[in-house]
């Protein structure tokens, strides 16, 4: 793995994929690729990066999808309150509200030492989009937004009607994509597993409602032995059942 853009003093959030680098992701991909094939009823869909803002404003991510960040006044550096929380022992769940999380940002705010300059000088906690915009096709005095994927999910949800209509599959049914997605990361961190663009490897799985508990526990044991299959040790693995959605 090299930096992005490394000759020119580097870009946060950005990698490149060398020699090996490249090998190694390509075999991963293809491992996934062949389980969901081995499926019949699996479609696969390859969809736009670009994508309109509508799509965001249905799925809510334009009103939710964002971290909660904090600048400091000294040194202008940004941080994700949360974390600056966190690494106090103090939870801050990313998902409150800008009002919930000011309040405990407040309450310990005479504690709170930028990383970066050592001052206690923190702006208010603001809510910060994680979708990226794109200025194609715009000129500066257009309003409306284009946006990056943020994930590779809506591709496949915005397209259910269409391969469902195309006559090829019916219910049950999967649908599967590998693609880039884009997140405009407060602060990117721990090498590759917070970055600002990175691959995704999703399947949606369709089924009629009194037919979902049955599909549900299925595709567990499928997952669960897929990982067993690629030599992942069962005590390293768990079920996290989502109390929060992202929004």
């Amino acid at each position: 793995m090299f930096p992005g853009s490394e000759i020119y003093g580097g870009f946060a959030g950005t990698w490149d994929w060398g020699p090996l680098g490249t090998e190694l992701r390509r075999n991963v991909v293809n491992e996934w690729t062949e389980a969901m094939q081995s499926h019949d009823n699996m479609a696969f869909l390859d969809s736009s990066i670009f994508t309109a803002a509508k799509v965001w404003e249905a799925s809510g991510h334009i009103s939710g999808f964002s971290d909660p960040m904090v600048v400091c006044s000294h040194c202008h550096t940004k941080f994700r309150a949360d974390h600056l929380l966190d690494a106090m022992g103090v939870v801050a769940d990313e998902k409150m509200t800008e009002k919930q999380i000011n309040a405990i940002f407040d309450e310990h705010r005479t504690k709170l030492h930028c990383p970066v300059c050592g001052k206690k000088d923190f702006g208010k906690v603001v809510a910060k989009s994680l979708l990226v915009t794109s200025t194609l096709g715009r000129f500066e005095d257009e309003d409306e937004e284009v946006y990056l994927r943020g994930e590779t999910a809506q591709g496949i949800f915005i397209n259910y009607k269409n391969v469902l209509g195309s006559g090829m599959y019916s219910i049950p049914f999967g649908i599967a994509q590998v693609g880039k997605a884009f997140r405009n990361e407060i602060s990117p961190r721990q090498f590759l597993f917070r970055k600002r663009e990175f691959e995704q490897m999703e399947m949606q799985y369709f089924v009629s409602p009194k037919e979902a508990p049955e599909a549900y526990e299925e595709w567990r044991k499928e997952r669960m032995a897929y990982y067993n299959r690629l030599g992942v040790k069962k005590e390293k693995l768990r079920w996290k059942q989502h109390e929060n959605l992202v929004f």
